[in-house]
């Protein structure tokens, strides 16, 4: 199963695919500072994910909560 690059990791590897192209300077200028914004946004995105899980990506978390089961089976 391959992995997926992070979203941050894909953005960055992105914009460093506009330096190989060997496209024209002003339109890869236009690209990195569409990318450079996506990678502003996303960057602060999982920040503010981790912060409200408590977690980093891939990290699992130090303690298990249970949650309270809505219902139950009985055998009748």
């Amino acid at each position: 199963m391959a992995r997926t690059l992070p979203p941050v990791q894909a953005i960055r590897a992105e914009i460093d695919a506009l330096f190989t192209d060997g496209r024209d300077l002003v339109e890869v200028i236009e690209d990195v500072a569409r990318l450079g914004a996506r990678l502003i946004i996303q960057t602060a995105v999982e920040a503010e994910v981790d912060a409200f899980l408590g977690r980093a990506r891939y990290q699992r978390a130090t303690t298990v909560t249970r949650v309270p089961q809505m219902c139950s089976r009985k055998d009748t």
